[in-house]
């Protein structure tokens, strides 16, 4: 529960195929992300950031099932 409005930030995150080593798609910092062909057989994670007048808080998601295009 936030006692102060939360903004959000967003950064996808490719990771290899057992959804390990993961590093940030450049550009990908919207709620929704378009496969590439750079994504083929990774995974994909999402972080979001929220912050508020009392502080931030991240998660990450579970890593996606591998992308197969």
């Amino acid at each position: 529960t936030w006692t102060y409005p939360a903004t959000y930030r967003y950064q996808w995150l490719r990771c290899n195929a057992r959804g390990g080593s993961c590093s940030s798609i450049s550009h990908a910092t919207h709620a929704k992300y378009k496969l590439t062909k750079r994504d083929t057989k990774n995974r994909l994670r999402l972080r979001v950031t929220a912050t508020n007048a009392a502080g931030s808080v991240k998660a990450i998601s579970a890593a996606s099932a591998r992308v197969s295009r």
